[in-house]
């Protein structure tokens, strides 16, 4: 029962942590990534003059450029709706319009979702989900399919469980009833026979009424809440109060007890870990690592992103003061840039993370 208690805590813990990570995005961090998004809008919208004329720029800088169109509408896109001449960019550096692209990636992630169920053993049907969806959405949808999924198991579960069984089987289902029925019955023989040992009606001395009032306040919270381990921790107590004998309770009662205990302290974890699968803290999941502990999500991690949002913020506008003052040389100082960070020819796989770096390194 302690170790449910703890579990309790850390759970008041960590929910209190993820809102406090989710406010502070919030406040601080969603203002700020809109307005890069309108800041890389109006960087993109001033270069691509100068990409468009045929003789300012080469074939080997009009790639390099034309990734780092690719680039700014990675953070443009999800904040912000693309005006006439962002679409016409955004074809240009894409090979096809925006929602050409957003459709393929969608039908592409659909596709992957269906393969990872199937390879589950789960047959679903995510005709519901649209390219239209924000990730939010999306995000709520999955939780509901992933819901449903869920219910459909433990109907199989019962339909199984009609099937011709074995003795081990038959056993083990015995052993469940056995469980099902102590937790059903347990709460309303506990609250019974606490409430007879609780009621102050049934004291004279004033210290003794006191108590027993608070242990009937404890008592009904938890018959009302189902709360069972609360109610045995209340019965443990009275017992030991009372100067009597865990022994009270029989062996069989005791097993049944702890086995019903470990498996709620074992729900308790498993939601834990879930907990940042939730809707709710979708906006937080790209600033942390997928495979990290829901434990290590800190607000101390989105403060220091949000120092270096600001100074992207800083470093675009000062290269849109560049480009007011003398744009070809500014692009080409952003192609030098480039260049020099990378020292060869550009590549594919790093090119989007160096040009987000050619950003920041132009305006400090």
């Amino acid at each position: 029962m302690k170790k449910i208690e703890q579990l309790r805590e850390q759970t008041v813990e960590l929910t209190a942590r993820l809102n406090r990570c989710l406010q502070y995005y919030s406040d601080e961090m969603h203002p700020k990534e809109k307005e890069i998004a309108h800041l890389r809008a109006d960087i993109t919208k001033r270069v691509y003059p100068i990409y468009c004329e045929k003789k300012l720029l080469n074939k080997g800088e009009k790639k390099i450029i034309k990734e780092f169109f690719k680039n700014q509408f990675t953070s443009i896109t999800p904040f912000m709706e693309l005006d006439e001449v962002l679409n016409e960019v955004f074809e240009e550096a894409h090979g096809a319009t925006f929602d050409q692209v957003r459709q393929d990636e969608f039908e592409e992630m659909r596709v992957e979702m269906k393969e990872m169920f199937e390879s589950m053993g789960v047959d679903v049907n995510l005709d519901n989900l649209t390219s239209e969806m924000g990730e939010e959405e999306i995000a709520r949808k999955m939780h509901e399919v992933m819901n449903d999924i869920k219910n459909k198991a433990e109907e199989n579960e019962a339909q199984e469980s009609l099937k011709i069984k074995t003795k081990k089987q038959l056993a083990k289902e015995e052993q469940e009833e056995q469980k099902e029925e102590l937790r059903n019955t347990s709460i309303g023989k506990i609250y019974r026979s606490l409430a007879k040992a609780f009621h102050p009606d049934l004291e004279r001395d004033i210290k003794k009424i006191a108590e027993k009032e608070e242990l009937m306040k404890r008592l009904t919270v938890a018959y009302e809440s189902n709360d069972l381990h609360t109610l045995l921790s209340l019965e443990l107590e009275w017992i030991k109060n009372e100067e009597g004998d865990i022994k009270q309770l029989s062996n069989e009662k005791l097993r049944l007890y702890n086995q019903i205990l470990k498996e709620q302290a074992q729900e308790i974890e498993d939601d834990m870990l879930m907990m940042t699968g939730h809707p709710r803290y979708h906006p937080l999941k790209s600033f942390f690592p997928e495979y990290i502990s829901p434990f290590d999500w800190h607000e101390f991690t989105l403060r220091q992103i949000s120092i270096e949002m600001k100074l992207t913020i800083k470093s675009i506008k000062n290269s849109l003061k560049a480009l007011e003052r003398n744009p070809l040389k500014e692009v080409r100082n952003i192609i030098e840039a480039y260049l020099d960070l990378n020292n060869q020819q550009p590549n594919d796989e790093d090119l989007n993370e160096l040009l987000d770096m050619i950003i920041k390194f132009k305006g400090r």
